[in-house]
């Protein structure tokens, strides 16, 4: 899984690189958001599978809760629709 995660970081490398010199045909040779998607998709799976780990092998529950909030990122808004905080 972390091969998969390390070739998959590598395509968003080559589509910077694309982009950056201006190769714009080579970006119809391959779909970058289908890789993108598949990024986060690997991302994610990573993350779940570390949180499970860490379940496991974890006997305090309030460790557990952190590391399942520890990237989860909380919106605020007032009520009069000023700015949001994050």
């Amino acid at each position: 899984m972390r091969r998969l995660k390390k070739v998959l970081e590598n395509s968003k490398n080559i589509y910077n690189l694309i982009r950056l010199f201006g190769y714009e045909k080579l970006l119809d040779k391959l779909d970058f958001k289908k890789l993108n998607i598949l990024y986060l998709e690997v991302i994610n799976r990573l993350n779940l599978l570390n949180l499970k780990e860490k379940s496991e092998n974890s006997s305090d529950s309030s460790n557990l809760i952190n590391e399942a909030l520890e990237d989860t990122i909380f919106y605020l808004k007032n009520r009069r629709g000023g700015a949001t905080l994050s």
